[in-house]
């Protein structure tokens, strides 16, 4: 699994420094969660301030032990938790759900649990069904449900005999310094 450390920047000149498997889509979750009346982050406060006008810029990316290392470092080496300097709030090293990263292995299985034991009306079945009918495909959401697939089958223990796909020699290499504007 590939994570991006990746940097915020404000006009004000203030940073905020975090971690996400998705840059693009962790975009659009700040810009939506700056849009609520209570909004739970700083940054996001700061995000609706100045009227959704940040950049985003990915820094590394690679796998998440690495990521979480460098999140920690760049927080302290930028000062991004002084109020004055940023507008982290942790030290940073955490995989956070806010951050579409996802929850502990034991969240999870709670989460399932509840899930389980939870009895559905026949109407909440038929709303379920009905929005399931109008969910459409896009080719974003294919190619990643195709990516997916395909990680899933590079963790398989016996690979298929034949040469190693291109993506996999990709994934190999998830360790590259990479600088993108997003």
């Amino acid at each position: 699994m590939i994570y991006y450390l990746y940097r915020l920047d404000f006009e004000n000149g203030k940073v905020y420094f975090g971690i996400t498997k998705n840059p693009e889509q962790r975009k659009q979750e700040h810009l939506a969660s700056s849009k609520l009346k209570k909004c739970p982050q700083v940054v996001h406060r700061a995000i609706r301030k100045f009227n959704g006008r940040f950049s985003m810029t990915v820094l590394v990316q690679g796998d998440p032990e690495y990521i979480r290392e460098l999140e920690g470092k760049a927080i302290s080496m930028f000062d991004a938790r002084n109020p004055v300097v940023g507008y982290n709030i942790a030290p940073g090293g955490e995989i956070s759900p806010v951050a579409g990263i996802g929850h502990s292995q034991e969240t999870r299985e709670k989460m399932s649990r509840s899930q389980k034991a939870r009895i559905r009306t026949p109407e909440e079945l038929a709303r379920m069904s009905e929005i399931a009918q109008l969910r459409v495909m896009t080719d974003e959401y294919r190619e990643k449900l195709s990516d997916a697939a395909y990680e899933r089958w590079a963790r398989m223990p016996v690979a298929p005999i034949g040469p190693e796909p291109e993506w996999l020699t990709r994934w190999k290499s998830a360790n590259t310094i990479i600088s993108k504007e997003l």
